[in-house]
């Protein structure tokens, strides 16, 4: 357990993955140098941190351990305890569902260290969840065994990951709870007792979920308070198994464009699988819960198959029609495989020496390393033979048939581009591969191991220390990690920014196709360069970053409006950027970030540098138009409010001048009294994460703009006296203040009670 976190807990490394590095380590930081706050004002126009899951803010672990330790300290010590805590309970579980210590040993490092687990190490709110379906299962083991003491675990258990887990995750382990629950009931169902009492399990389960759902209702009220407001209620994409996802579960990495799937981690290491295949094939028409086992890790499997009748059945289904990764249901899949490969351990450990059995296990295991053995060879003389033939090909085709329909580029570009994807894809099978040379190992060594050790006392401990070997030594091939520095120094240009602003809360940063540069610049052609890809989007401040406000971010909930403005109109490439800068100056958009010149009336070009080692320009402009945090609008038009689609074609047309206009959806507000007065101000007394305090001189009534996100949870407060806060230009907040000397408060406030 302590090898795969020594590199993030001991020797000063990170995780190199695109959402860790600008999603949780920032997440993590902010969770710690603004304690408690429940807005980020450096996201999305001020992101409510309670309404999305993705943050566990409401995690007591997280309250203990960002009191006392830096944010990457605390950040790997949660690590280590979600793994801790996982391990704990699938070794009781397998141990409860009839496995011996070793049996449990080995599913229990299949469960832990296959590839969907580790892949999620470096998501905090994932990998909180990782003991939480062995956990219910061994509480629901233990109340349908008469133990129903133990149902008092469950709403602590179920409470705990309300507060901490990923929503989807909570969703399936319960269902998989539910189908262990299902069948304990029938396998120990007592004829000679009352129905009542058969099904006494049945209650406490249900019970405890009302109580785990009280325990979790911070979170959850927030959650679904915040829901109808999001993007992710509209947009949901479904990403199912490709033709070639299978072979993952030989080749961890497999990666072949368009036939595989970027989420579907099922290597659960080849001795482990072997293990699986020898308890189905020798051992299910034996053991009841073998067969079980078999049944439930198909259902799964099936929920992951486009046209299966339960996958289309889950589309249908309320809660489980916004799971927009399907794949990830192997993540109970993979519960019922490590049970599995317990019980072909202990079937295969437990053999005899002239066992026909172990003969006939032999001879097929032997018939796998013949197979791949053939297969790898002929596969890799193809790939030195015919190699340049395939290039050859793929670009004349390429020239024929698909370069029309391109954007353009240069041929040679698309020549090279064709070239690595080939290379890439023929990369998977050749034997320069590491997980091709583990996977040959591997197979060799457990066949040799079996033949020669047969039983014998050492043979269960040999095969333990070779699936040790093959999932450690898959997570290191297969888990990149780089020195922390990548994330504690500053970019270049946000030290230029700091150097150049007094006060950090006047300003917004906008950052412009740093991702469609970071492709066609470096990833495209260059695949493997994985630090110096993450390194440009964080040079180009895309993501997340606590050291300057973004226009923009990184967060699939947030809120729908702010989503339309920012995420699909201001960050869509191509279009004339001229037409974006009206609404970017409304948006408090001092500087914008982008790889390519932009010759736009009102920006005036900063600095510049290049970076990489592929020295790929980064350019800052400052916007000359942009307006005020917090200003007086000069001239209103009142809009409908809840016309959202008539209302954002109005505030996007490029003709609009924010200086003189500001829209105000509001319906009974022709009556307020508007003027204009050059003698007025507006003076911020305070800014904070939640709470800003503004003074305002008039010589009439004015509507006061609050460049914020105008998002549950803000109250206005107007000499003392609450009002209303209305919206402005479609996602800001406008409050009216009648003439005179006023004083203004917005406040944000975490309540989960008044989410509904």
């Amino acid at each position: 357990m302590l090898i795969v976190v020594a590199p993030v807990l001991l020797f000063g490394k990170i995780f190199l993955s695109g959402d860790t590095l600008h999603f949780s380590y920032p997440s993590a930081e902010f969770f710690q140098s603004h304690f408690l706050s429940g807005l980020n004002q450096n996201l999305y126009l001020g992101f409510p941190w309670a309404s999305s899951f993705h943050y566990a803010y409401f995690n007591p672990v997280y309250l203990f351990v960002f009191t006392f330790f830096d944010f990457l300290l605390g950040y790997n010590l949660i690590l280590l305890l979600d793994i801790l805590l996982g391990g704990i309970f699938i070794y009781l579980f397998a141990r409860n569902f009839s496995l011996n210590k070793d049996g449990a040993i080995v599913a229990s490092l299949t469960y832990l260290f296959s590839q969907f687990s580790v892949f999620w190490f470096s998501s905090l709110p994932i990998t909180n969840g990782l003991f939480l379906l062995p956990a219910l299962a061994l509480i629901v083991c233990k109340i349908t065994s008469g133990k129903f003491w133990y149902a008092f675990a469950l709403p602590l258990v179920l409470g705990y990951a309300f507060l901490s887990v990923h929503y989807q995750f909570i969703v399936m382990a319960f269902v998989g709870a539910t189908v262990m629950l299902a069948y304990f009931l029938w396998d120990r169902y007592d004829r000679s007792e009352p129905l009542i009492k058969n099904f006494t399990p049945l209650f406490l389960y249900i019970g405890g979920l009302f109580g785990g759902l009280l325990l979790g209702a911070p979170q959850i009220l927030n959650t679904v308070g915040f829901f109808k407001h999001i993007t992710r209620s509209d947009f949901i994409n479904f990403d199912y198994l490709k033709i070639l996802d299978l072979g993952k579960y030989f080749l961890p990495n497999l990666n072949v464009f368009k036939l595989t799937g970027q989420e579907f981690f099922p290597y659960i290491g080849v001795t482990s699988l072997l293990l699986v295949l020898t308890a189905i094939f020798f051992q299910i028409h034996k053991d009841k819960k073998v067969l079980f086992c078999t049944v439930s890790f198909l259902l799964f499997f099936s929920l992951m198959i486009k046209y299966s009748p339960t996958a289309l059945l889950m589309q249908h289904i309320p809660v489980f029609e916004y799971f927009s990764q399907p794949v990830r249901w192997l993540y109970v899949a993979n519960l019922f495989l490590a049970l599995l490969s317990g019980f072909g351990f202990q079937l295969l450990v437990g053999s005899s020496t002239d066992s026909l059995l172990i003969k006939t296990i032999l001879k097929y295991y032997k018939k796998v390393l013949i197979f791949f053995g053939l297969l790898f060879v002929f596969g890799n003389l193809i790939i030195y033979f015919l190699k340049d033939y395939f290039i050859l090909y793929a670009q004349n085709y390429f020239d024929s048939h698909l370069f029309a329909q391109t954007s353009q580029l240069p041929i040679d570009y698309y020549h090279n581009l064709i070239t690595v994807l080939v290379n890439g894809v023929l990369y998977n099978f050749s034997f320069t591969n590491p997980n091709v040379i583990l996977l040959f190992i591997v197979l060799l060594v457990v066949y040799m191991c079996i033949r020669f050790f047969k039983g014998k006392r050492f043979l269960g401990n040999a095969l333990i220390l070779i699936i040790i070997f093959n999932l450690i030594a898959s997570f290191f091939i297969n888990t990149k990690f780089t020195d922390k520095s990548l994330i504690l120094d500053k970019p270049r240009l946000t030290e230029f920014i700091l150097n150049r602003e007094k006060d950090i809360n006047s300003f917004r940063v906008f950052s412009y196709a740093i991702s469609d540069a970071q492709y066609k610049e470096i990833a495209a052609l260059n695949p493997n360069e994985s630090e110096e890809i993450e390194r440009f989007a964080i040079e180009g401040l895309v993501g997340n970053t606590n050291d300057v406000s973004l226009v923009g971010g990184l967060e699939a909930n947030g809120d729908k409006k702010v989503q339309q403005i920012i995420y699909f109109y201001l960050n869509s490439v191509g279009n004339d950027f001229s037409a974006k800068m009206p609404i970017l100056s409304a948006l408090n958009a001092k500087y914008v970030v982008t790889p390519y010149p932009l010759n736009v009336v009102g920006l005036g070009l900063a600095t510049s540098t290049t970076v990489t080692r592929f020295n790929v320009p980064l350019y800052l402009y400052e916007n000359k138009n942009f307006l005020p945090r917090v200003y007086l609008a000069k001239k209103v038009i009142y809009l409908e409010e809840n016309a959202d689609e008539k209302n954002l074609s109005t505030v996007l047309n490029p003709e609009n001048n924010f200086d003189d206009l500001t829209y105000v959806e509001c319906n009974t507000c022709e009556t307020f009294e508007s003027g204009f007065s050059s003698a007025d101000k507006v003076s911020i007394l305070s800014y904070g994460d939640e709470s800003i305090k503004i003074e305002v001189t008039s010589k009439a009534g004015r509507w006061l703009v609050v460049g914020n996100g105008n998002v549950l949870g803000w109250t206005a407060y107007l000499d003392g006296n609450m009002t209303t806060i209305h919206t402005a230009n479609y996602i800001l907040q406008g409050v009216h203040v009648p003439k005179g000397v006023h004083n203004v408060e917005l406040f944000y406030k975490t309540e989960w009670y008044r989410s509904l």
